[in-house]
């Protein structure tokens, strides 16, 4: 399943995600963020472009300028890797990576 965000600070148009509703709301607060960071660095043109499941984690990909932020989309990205191990990616409800089926998930979608 892919998901799409349309006219999302943070989120460049047309960046899809290849992971299910549950981390609808992770990727929001993340888009969030960097939207902030985006306003605070002026020229960076900060922006997620894309995300992905990963070994069963988020993987977000952010595009930007130059070579300055390269530290903070990365603390960001690895914020958001971990936060996910936490949440079920398909309904959203708390849950832990569970390593037979390589994806995060609750007691009830695992």
């Amino acid at each position: 399943m892919a998901l799409e965000f349309h006219d999302t600070a943070g989120i460049a148009s047309g960046s899809v995600f290849e992971c299910e509703d549950g981390w609808r709301g992770l990727i929001a607060k993340a888009a969030a963020e960097v939207a902030e960071v985006d306003r605070m660095a002026e020229g960076w043109n900060v922006r997620i472009v894309g995300g992905w499941v990963t070994d069963g984690a988020l993987t977000l990909q952010i595009s930007y300028d130059g070579r300055w932020p390269y530290e903070v989309v990365k603390l960001i990205c690895d914020e958001y890797r971990a936060k996910s191990m936490t949440i079920c990616e398909v309904c959203g409800r708390p849950g832990r990576l569970r390593s037979s089926i390589a994806a995060t998930r609750c007691d009830d979608h695992a």
